[in-house]
């Protein structure tokens, strides 16, 4: 399928078919049949790496098609490894996080476990940079749901000091297993 920038920001609108990504599972090759190629848009058109969520429901799809518990999923920077855990549960291995300012990428060395960002009135502490596939930024925060991320995600994820722009997620700490999070995807 090929399918144009235009056209994926066309149906990306929330008045159309709306969506965060658009992913297609791609042709499998015959050198590694068992490794199911996926390439991911966001809903501005732009190609990305990563997405968790996305590759968990291709995961799910793969699993019932070929009534298998297990699928291997290929992004363009990872190998991301999906086991059905129940009907509805896909577990997807991301492999690991990079913590390296320059991959992450930062615009500058800076404590990627310490970033601040004021933005109008409002200053954020202590965000942590992050790569699982794409960048992110957390914030850890008593309610997650307090800051309107339609306003402030965009200014946060077009923040110089990302180059490839960020998604960014608060993170509010509810017991020792349980964290809420409220996600702008870049």
């Amino acid at each position: 399928i090929s399918i144009k920038k235009e056209k994926i920001i066309e149906l990306g609108k929330r008045d159309n078919i709306g969506f965060d990504q658009l992913i297609f599972i791609d042709e499998i090759d015959n050198i590694t049949p068992s490794y199911n190629p996926i390439t991911i848009y966001n809903s501005d058109g732009e190609k990305v790496e990563a997405c968790g969520n996305g590759s968990r429901c291709v995961a799910k799809i793969l699993c019932d098609q070929e009534k298998k518990e297990e699928a291997v999923i290929v992004t363009s920077n990872r190998v991301l490894k999906a086991q059905k855990i129940s009907e509805n549960n896909i577990r997807l291995e991301m492999g690991e996080p990079i913590f390296e300012w320059k991959k992450i990428p930062l615009s500058k060395d800076i404590n990627h476990k310490k970033i601040n960002i004021k933005i109008d009135d409002l200053d954020l502490k202590d965000g942590f940079a992050i790569n699982v596939g794409n960048p992110h930024i957390v914030f850890f925060v008593d309610d997650c749901f307090k800051y309107d991320l339609r306003e402030i995600g965009p200014l946060i994820e077009n923040h110089e000091l990302f180059p490839e722009k960020t998604n960014i997620t608060f993170a509010q700490v509810l017991d020792k297993k349980n964290i809420l999070v409220n996600v702008w995807e870049r």
